[in-house]
């Protein structure tokens, strides 16, 4: 990788970071115990009650203890990859970003999860839209367990840096 390629996706990297750093996450510690009886409150402003619980299944099959806050974060972020044509629909989106929580081992630990995700949009967006949150899923799925699980963000930002470099010289594979 040339040097002004690193500098280039480090500066793009940091652009989304400031983008996204605008959206408050939601505070809402209420456990979510349930995907077919959520109140209301749960729901995210551009989601039906059939979308939140969408997405909430998604999340029940692999994430411990979530809260509503983190339900809500979820939706806005299945919203912003769909928006951003990063994933197709709400429900791959959410199953996507799950994924990738799972595939790096932080499935328990909560303060990980929208960071991970993050850097999963950031990457997407950087390489308007050739690497998507699938993509992301696969390399790391071909990373193997180990070295998916042992990933730091840094680290996972340098692959995925990688990635969108490979994809733009027509690297599909």
């Amino acid at each position: 990788m040339k040097t002004w390629q690193v500098i280039a996706y480090a500066i793009a990297f940091t652009l989304i970071a400031m983008y996204q750093a605008r959206a408050e996450p939601s505070h809402d510690p209420t456990p979510v115990t349930q995907c077919d009886k959520l109140p209301y409150s749960a729901t995210f402003k551009y989601f039906s009650i059939s979308d939140t619980q969408t997405v909430c299944r998604e999340m029940a099959k692999v994430l411990e203890g979530f809260t509503i806050g983190d339900l809500i974060d979820f939706q806005t972020s299945a919203y912003v990859f769909v928006h951003d044509g990063c994933s197709r629909d709400y429900e791959s989106a959410a199953a996507e970003m799950v994924n990738i929580i799972r595939l790096r081992g932080l499935y328990n630990k909560r303060d990980r999860w929208q960071p991970t995700v993050d850097i999963a949009y950031r990457a997407c967006y950087a390489s308007h839209g050739l690497v998507t949150a699938r993509d992301i899923a696969h390399e790391l799925r071909d990373a193997g367990p180990e070295l998916a699980k042992g990933l730091d963000d840094e680290n996972f930002k340098t692959l995925l840096a990688m990635v969108v470099v490979e994809r733009r010289e027509g690297n599909t594979d």
